[in-house]
């Protein structure tokens, strides 16, 4: 007699294939890292179903918005000292 456990995926098929075209498109990105700031923002509204996303980097004591879709786009290309 043999056991055997059938294991569902952690990530639903659906997902698993979204998210493998994003990390196709971010390593054709990947020399140029504003494409791929936009790639992960606009990924991040398709995944999860947000209404906005944005990717910021840090620099010295400031946050820039680096790529920002959906309600948030306005953001891109602000800067922020972190202090406020």
């Amino acid at each position: 007699m043999s056991l055997f456990v059938r294991l569902e995926p952690a990530i639903p098929s659906a997902y698993a294939a979204e998210l493998l075209s994003v990390a196709q498109r971010l390593a054709g990105a990947a020399e140029n890292s504003d494409a791929a700031a936009s790639i992960l923002a606009e990924s991040i509204i398709t995944l999860v179903g947000a209404e906005g996303s944005l990717v910021s980097t840090l620099d010295d004591d400031f946050l820039n918005v680096a790529a920002a879709s959906g309600c948030l786009a306005a953001l891109r290309g602000e800067t922020h000292p972190l202090g406020q």
